[in-house]
């Protein structure tokens, strides 16, 4: 049986790879959720819903999503 130090400690039992993999798909899917959102707005759709479609679920809102935004038109953006 190996040491388990200080950096296992901090790590925990799937190493600082599994947390900088899951930091990272967190960031990538907050960044999908808040171009959902703001797209969805300028379309005239519900863009909170699909937020949070987006952020709690990931790729499986964003699909359906894209696949929907393009039956909506942009609306003409206030200047």
């Amino acid at each position: 049986m190996w040491a388990q130090g200080t950096a296992y400690a901090l790590s925990g039992p799937f190493g600082m790879d599994w947390g900088l993999f899951l930091l990272l798909m967190g960031a990538v899917f907050l960044v999908l959720a808040i171009w959902t959102f703001r797209d969805a707005s300028r379309r005239g759709m519900n863009g909170t819903m699909w937020f949070l479609a987006v952020l709690l679920t990931g790729l499986i809102a964003f699909g359906p999503y894209l696949i929907l935004r393009v039956r909506q038109e942009l609306r003409a953006r206030a200047a």
